[in-house]
């Protein structure tokens, strides 16, 4: 019994300590995950909630995403309720009411590629992949990490990418994975399998716009180079697509893709 009193005495001045904080400085002294955690205090008064926003962050990527989730996605991950969930959805119907959300519903460029991908990767001392889901408007529609692994491999299943993208109805994609050791270089083995992607990917009528890598202080935009229009000639050139499914595929839309089509 005396454990169980020290662990929630503990409990209870850590939250007093943040709130103390956040009265303070507000959410510019927090981490993100510091501040996921403060949000869900409201909601979940008798858990640590420290885990759980480690988890929504794994799970969605950023504070963004996390708000801007569907509501049946928010309550599949371990604890989160229904209380949980309303919390975190009335932020971004507050935001939105008051037309406060951030401008990035959009990725119509490689540099707000980067940027996006710069904000969700560069704290990360672990290897992950992402994958952004857009909608034919370039929209993002849902930004899911695949994996993580070591400092300096991840392991990603090409089905796994096509999988999210048929389940959210994507259009297109952008894919993207960070080096902790701030070298910010595609390997080939980046660049062969973004080329395994992108075939998969045309195949199934989805279209791979960009591949960023992110390190701690850079990042860099594979689309933005003229290998990423080499990459796209061989896939297409592989998968035999035709000038009829190239011009359906590639509309007018497409972020910063140039496809030259071989007559």
């Amino acid at each position: 019994m005396k454990e169980i009193t020290k662990e929630k005495s503990v409990h209870i001045n850590h939250r007093n300590r943040m709130k103390n904080i956040f009265v303070e400085h507000g959410f510019s002294a927090f981490t993100e995950v510091q501040k996921l955690e403060f949000i869900l205090f409201f909601a979940i008064p008798q858990k640590d909630t420290n885990p759980i926003a480690h988890k929504l962050l794994d799970e969605f990527g950023s504070i963004k995403n996390v708000i801007s989730a569907n509501f049946s996605d928010l309550v599949k991950v371990d604890g989160i309720g229904t209380h949980a969930a309303l919390l975190l959805k009335s932020y971004k119907a507050l935001l939105s009411d008051q037309n406060l959300v951030s401008n990035l519903k959009k990725i119509g460029s490689s540099t707000e590629a980067k940027q996006y991908m710069f904000e969700i990767l560069r704290n990360s001392n672990v290897e992950e992949f992402y994958v952004v889901c857009l909608d034919e408007d370039n929209k993002i529609i849902k930004t899911k990490k695949i994996n993580s692994g070591s400092a300096n491999k991840v392991g990603v299943e090409i089905r796994d990418i096509t999988s999210i993208a048929f389940s959210c109805n994507s259009s297109k994609i952008i894919i993207a994975h960070n080096h902790p050791s701030d070298n910010c270089n595609f390997s080939d083995e980046d660049l062969a399998f973004t080329h395994s992607i992108m075939c998969s990917c045309l195949l199934n009528d989805i279209l791979l716009v960009d591949h960023v890598l992110v390190t701690p202080t850079n990042v860099r935009s594979l689309a933005e180079s003229k290998v990423f229009e080499a990459i796209q000639d061989r896939a297409i050139k592989k998968v035999n697509l035709s000038s009829k499914d190239i011009a359906a595929l590639f509309s007018p839309k497409t972020p910063y893709v140039v496809i030259k089509i071989d007559e």
